[in-house]
């Protein structure tokens, strides 16, 4: 019940730029569009404009898909952006062992950063979470033991990274 009562999207302002913080997608909250497998194509590019007109929002910070990204679009003749951060706890690329958190700030993050560029006043960088890959193999193998579905659909994926590099997520220094 307290779920449903929340909203889907909730709105901020960081320096000044206004920042959608959902799950899923701008129609869902188990929306795929904002995955690096939708989101370049032409479809879904003209549905992420018309979803920063009707949110009036300058950013579409999104988790859900495990796959990162930041892209960058003009919309009403200003810079919007759409940031994913694929997954906080599980490795995002290929054969890069830790997650992605976004970070958005009215100052530039001077430590470690995958990505980083800037809406209005406003600072978004995707950084690394780095973790204990022993103990978190080990805790994932006592809840899902090999044979199981979790494992049949996980265990590739948390020990080598996905299918996914880098230079997909973040195609350019934006």
């Amino acid at each position: 019940r307290y779920f449903a009562q929340l909203p889907m999207v909730k709105k901020y302002s960081v320096a000044g730029t206004t920042i959608a913080v959902i799950h899923g997608d701008a129609d869902s909250l188990a929306g795929w569009n904002f995955d690096s497998s939708m989101i370049d194509t032409d479809a879904v590019r003209s549905w992420v404009l018309q979803a920063f007109t009707l949110a009036d929002v300058d950013v579409f910070a999104s988790s859900h898909t495990g796959s990162a990204l930041m892209r960058r679009f003009v919309s009403d003749e200003k810079n919007k952006l759409v940031v994913n951060n694929g997954s906080a706890g599980a490795p995002n690329f290929a054969n890069a062992i830790y997650g992605v958190i976004t970070r958005i700030s009215s100052n530039c993050y001077e430590g470690e950063s995958l990505a980083c560029t800037h809406i209005g006043d406003a600072w978004i960088d995707a950084l690394p979470v780095r973790y204990n890959q022993e103990t978190w193999l080990h805790d994932f193998l006592s809840q899902w033991p090999e044979g199981s579905d979790a494992y049949a659909s996980y265990w590739k994926k948390i020990t080598q990274g996905p299918d996914y590099k880098l230079d997909q997520a973040y195609l350019e220094n934006i």
